[in-house]
C-alpha cells in the first residue's frame, strides 16, 4: 500500500462520536496528507477483523477512533506484526489516550498526531490469550462493566452509568476468596478485585499505579482487600473527585511477569473494559510488542 495510505477503523456510537465525525476525521486527515480509508464498526469483534483483514493485506499503519473496547480489539489484532496504532480517543473512559498525553476533545490535533506518525514500542498483557493494552481484571469492577454494557445506561448517561452501576452493584456485591500467584508467590485473602494494568491509568480519572509504565516489561497488580461498603464507597468516591491517584488503605501493588488468579465462588474478568469470561486466569506480558504513534 501507499506509504499516505490508512487505515481508519471508526466505532460510530462511541461517547464522542456524532453524526458528522466520520466525515470530519477523513477532512482532517486528508488535510495532513493522507489518504484515509474508513471503515465504521457494526458490533462486537468487528474491529479485530477488519483490523485483521488489513494486517494482511499490507497496511503499515491503523488509526482507532473510538473507545477502550475498540482499542482493545484493534490492540488484539496488530499486536506483534510492526504495524503502528494511531489512537483518535472518542471514548468515555480513554485510557490509553490519557496515559499517552493525547488530545481527547481535540479531533484536529489527534489527527495531526496520526499524520506525524511518530512512534513507540510499548508492552501488551494477555489475559487467557486475550491481548490488553492497559488492564485487566477479576471480580468487582468486571461487574460493574458487564451491567454497564448489558442495559441502555452508557449511551444515556456516558461515563457516569459506571458510576451509576458502581453504586448498585456495591449494594449487591461483596468481597470473595481469591488465591492469586505472582511471579510464583501466592497470596490468599478476601478481595473486592484483582486489578493486572500494564500502566498508570485505570480509566478515566482513576490511576491505581502512579509510577506505572506502559515499557517496563512487567504488570502490576492491585489487589482491593476488604473493606466495608462504606468505606469503599467513601475512599474511591475521593480519590475520583481528587485527581486520580487511588492510593487506598487495605490496597496492595505487586508486580510481575506471570499472574495467575482464581476467585471462589468465580468471578467475571474483562480486559480494557470488556467482559470476556469466568475466572480463573492466566496473565502475562509480551515486552514492546505494539507499536503506537504517539504525540511529542
Amino acid at each position: 500500500m501507499d506509504a499516505s495510505d490508512i487505515l481508519v477503523i471508526m466505532n460510530p456510537i462511541a461517547g464522542g462520536a456524532k453524526a458528522g465525525t466520520a466525515g470530519e476525521v477523513s477532512r482532517l486527515l486528508e488535510a495532513e496528507g493522507l489518504r484515509p480509508r474508513l471503515h465504521l464498526t457494526t458490533g462486537p469483534g468487528d474491529a479485530r477483523d477488519a483490523a485483521a483483514r488489513a494486517v494482511a493485506e499490507g497496511v503499515d499503519r491503523v488509526a482507532v477512533a473510538g473507545g477502550d473496547g475498540t482499542v482493545g480489539e484493534v490492540t488484539g489484532a496488530v499486536v506483534g506484526t510492526g504495524v503502528a496504532m494511531g489512537l483518535i480517543p472518542l471514548g468515555t473512559g480513554n485510557a490509553l489516550g490519557r496515559e499517552l498525553g493525547l488530545p481527547l476533545k481535540d479531533l484536529a490535533a489527534a489527527c495531526r498526531i496520526v499524520a506525524a506518525g511518530r512512534t513507540r514500542q510499548v508492552d501488551v498483557g494477555v489475559c487467557n490469550d486475550t491481548p490488553f493494552a492497559i488492564m485487566c481484571s477479576v471480580g468487582f469492577d468486571a461487574d460493574v462493566a458487564h451491567c454497564s454494557h448489558q442495559g441502555s445506561w452508557k449511551k444515556r448517561l456516558g461515563k457516569w452509568a459506571f458510576v451509576g452501576h458502581f453504586l448498585l452493584n456495591l449494594c449487591t456485591g461483596g468481597p470473595r476468596r481469591f488465591r492469586v500467584t505472582v511471579d510464583g508467590q501466592t497470596t490468599e485473602e478476601q478481595l473486592w478485585a484483582a486489578v493486572v494494568c500494564n500502566a498508570s491509568h485505570y480509566t478515566w480519572r482513576l490511576r491505581f499505579v502512579p509510577d506505572g509504565r506502559l515499557d517496563d516489561g512487567g504488570l502490576d497488580v492491585v489487589l482491593f482487600g476488604q473493606k466495608g461498603r462504606a468505606q469503599l464507597l467513601h475512599e474511591v468516591s475521593r480519590h475520583w473527585c481528587s485527581g486520580g491517584v487511588c492510593e487506598l488503605p487495605n490496597t496492595r501493588c505487586l508486580h510481575g511477569r506471570s499472574i495467575q488468579v482464581e476467585t471462589d465462588p468465580p468471578a467475571r474478568w474483562q480486559a480494557d473494559g470488556d467482559v470476556r469470561g469466568m475466572s480463573p486466569v492466566d496473565i502475562g506480558v509480551r515486552p514492546q510488542a505494539l507499536r503506537l504513534i504517539v504525540g511529542d
